[in-house]
C-alpha cells in the first residue's frame, strides 16, 4: 500500500481501513482491556511460544533441533496437505501420527519439495523485480501491474517464511508436532505463490521468454513442469479423497459428543472439569449451556485461556469430572475416589467416565 498506492493515503481509504480493522478486532480489544494480568493476548502468545512449566528447556540447542525436525518431519506436511500416513481426524488431538521410517521419509520429502518450491518462487520473483526495476515508476500500466504482482507475491512468501520460522523455534513442534500443526494452517494461503514458478515454466509464453538452447527453455522442461503440476494436482486430490474417507469416523465422533452433552444436561452437570479438547468442544457445541474448566491428569487447572470459565466451575462444589477412560487411568485422585465409593456418583456415557459429587 505504501509503495504502490501511496496516493490513496490522501483519501478516506486509510480511515475506512482503520475503521474496518477496529470493528473486526473489537471483541479482542474489549477482552484485552478486561483481561487479568498474564491472560491478555500478548502474554498468552508469549506463553505458547515458550511452552508450559515442563518445557523450561524449550530453547536449548538440542530442543531447537528437535523442534526443527518436528516441523520438517511432521508439522509442515500435516498443515499443507500431505496425504501420506495421515491420521484420522478423531485421533488428531492425541498426536497419534505414525513414526515409522517410511512415513518419516515421505513427510520429509514433502517438506523438502515445499521448501524447494518456496525457494524457486522467491528467486524468480526477485529476478523478475530486478529486471523490471527501471519500470517501477515510469512503465506502462501493464508493466506496473506486473511489478505489483511480483512484489505482492514476494511479500506473501516472506510472511510464510516468518510464520514457519517462529513456529519451528517455538515449543509447539517439540512435544506435539502433529496436533500443533494447526498453527501453520495459514500456509495454505501461500500455495498459489509456491506453484507459480512451475506454472509459468509449464506454459508456452514462458518458454518463449527463455533464451534459446537452455534446458529451461526446451520442450523437455515444459513437459517436466507440466508433469510436476499434474503430480501436485494428484497429491491434493488424494488428500481430498482421504478426507472424504474420514467423514464417517468424524460424524460418529460428533454423534458421540452430542450424546455426551445431552447426558450431561440430563443429569444437571452444567459445570464440569475435563481435558483441553473435550472442554472446548463441549462448551462451544452446547452454546455455553455447559461450562467446562480444563484440568490435567493430576486434576490441576491447565490451559484455561478464558478465566471466567474456570472461575465459574471452581466456584460450584457440584462440578462434575468428565474424562475418557485413558485419561481417567492417569487421574489418581479419581481412582482413589472410585475405590472409596464415597462422595461421588459414577456414570458412564458415550465413552466418558463421569464423576458427579453427591
Amino acid at each position: 500500500l505504501l509503495l504502490f498506492c501511496w496516493r490513496d493515503l490522501r483519501t478516506l481509504a486509510p480511515l475506512f481501513l482503520l475503521l474496518g480493522f477496529v470493528i473486526g478486532m473489537f471483541p479482542l480489544i474489549v477482552y484485552n482491556l478486561q483481561a487479568a494480568p498474564g491472560l491478555d493476548s500478548l502474554s498468552m502468545l508469549v506463553s505458547l511460544f515458550h511452552g508450559g512449566p515442563s518445557m523450561h528447556t524449550a530453547h536449548t540447542l538440542p530442543k531447537l533441533i528437535q523442534g526443527i525436525e518436528g516441523t520438517v518431519g511432521m508439522s509442515l506436511p500435516t498443515a499443507t496437505g500431505d496425504p501420506f500416513c495421515s491420521v484420522p481426524a478423531v485421533e488428531y488431538a492425541i498426536d497419534a501420527s505414525p513414526s515409522s521410517l517410511y512415513c518419516t521419509l515421505l513427510h520429509t520429502g514433502w517438506s523438502a519439495g515445499y521448501l524447494l518450491l518456496w525457494l524457486l518462487s522467491v528467486l524468480l520473483s526477485v529476478r523478475m523485480l530486478w529486471k523490471l526495476r527501471s519500470r517501477m515508476r515510469a512503465g506502462s500500466p501493464e508493466e506496473r501491474h506486473e511489478v505489483v504482482l511480483h512484489f505482492a507475491r514476494l511479500c506473501l512468501l516472506a510472511c510464510a517464511a516468518v510464520a514457519l520460522t517462529i513456529y519451528a523455534v517455538s515449543s509447539g513442534p517439540q512435544d506435539a508436532p502433529h496436533s500443533h500443526a494447526r498453527y501453520l494452517v495459514d500456509l495454505l494461503i501461500v500455495t498459489p505463490a509456491l506453484i507459480w514458478p512451475v506454472w509459468r515454466a509449464a506454459t508456452a509464453p514462458a518458454v518463449k521468454e527463455m533464451q534459446h538452447g537452455r534446458f529451461a527453455g526446451s520442450r523437455l522442461a515444459v513437459m517436466f513442469n507440466r508433469g510436476v503440476l499434474l503430480l501436485i494436482t494428484l497429491l491434493f486430490l488424494l488428500g481430498t479423497l482421504s478426507i472424504v474417507g474420514d467423514l464417517s469416523s468424524s460424524q460418529e465422533a460428533n454423534q458421540q459428543q452430542d450424546k455426551l452433552i445431552a447426558a450431561l444436561e440430563r443429569i444437571g452437570a452444567t459445570h464440569i472439569y475435563s481435558d483441553f479438547w473435550t472442554c472446548n468442544r463441549v462448551t462451544f457445541v452446547s452454546q455455553e449451556k455447559i461450562i467446562c474448566s480444563v484440568t490435567d491428569s493430576t486434576l490441576q487447572p491447565s490451559h484455561n485461556y478464558y478465566a471466567p470459565y474456570y472461575t465459574t466451575v471452581h466456584a460450584d462444589p457440584h462440578s462434575a469430572y468428565v474424562f475418557t477412560y485413558d485419561l481417567f487411568q492417569k487421574a489418581s485422585d479419581l481412582q482413589r475416589a472410585e475405590r472409596s465409593g464415597h462422595g461421588f456418583r459414577r456414570l458412564v456415557f458415550a465413552g466418558y467416565i463421569i464423576y458427579q459429587p453427591e
